[in-house]
């Protein structure tokens, strides 16, 4: 029997929360969360010196070609920036540079893909093969 099959539903409720906030696990499980290490004003700062350089480019690009219509100031793109940049420290901790910025690149990549092709074609392409055109066949039947 391992260690969680010890764990009264309280204590492994407080693991789980401790995992979601962050928080490095405890010696002893069931343990009560440590304390947070820097205030929320802290962890924001860091967040926006790792991601809001790279968010500078993207989001007036997004607004310009993907929300023209919503008309976005920037001062709404500064807000939307800032809290993104928190967002995303969450889930790729050291922003460019971390651990996890390999799947960063990942996402926005893809991203920039679909969004490409819908501006192109007004839709996603589909999957599988290409259809073929009357040209095709007729070029195949010479």
């Amino acid at each position: 029997m391992n260690a969680v099959d010890q764990m009264t539903p309280a204590q492994i409720e407080a693991e789980k929360q401790a995992i979601l906030a962050g928080v490095p696990p405890q010696a002893e499980p069931g343990a009560a969360p440590a304390a947070p290490t820097m205030t929320e004003d802290q962890a924001q700062q860091i967040a926006e010196q790792n991601w809001l350089p790279v968010l500078s480019g993207a989001l007036p690009m997004l607004a310009v070609s993907v929300f023209p219509q919503w008309q976005l100031q920037p001062a709404e793109l500064d807000g939307f920036g800032k809290a993104l940049a928190g967002c995303l420290e969450q889930l790729f901790p050291g922003g460019m540079g971390g651990r996890y910025a390999c799947w960063f690149r990942l996402v926005a990549i893809t991203g920039g893909i679909i969004v490409t092709r819908k501006l192109q074609h007004g839709e996603l392409p589909g999957l599988g093969a290409a259809p073929v055109t009357d040209d095709e066949h007729a070029a195949a039947a010479v």
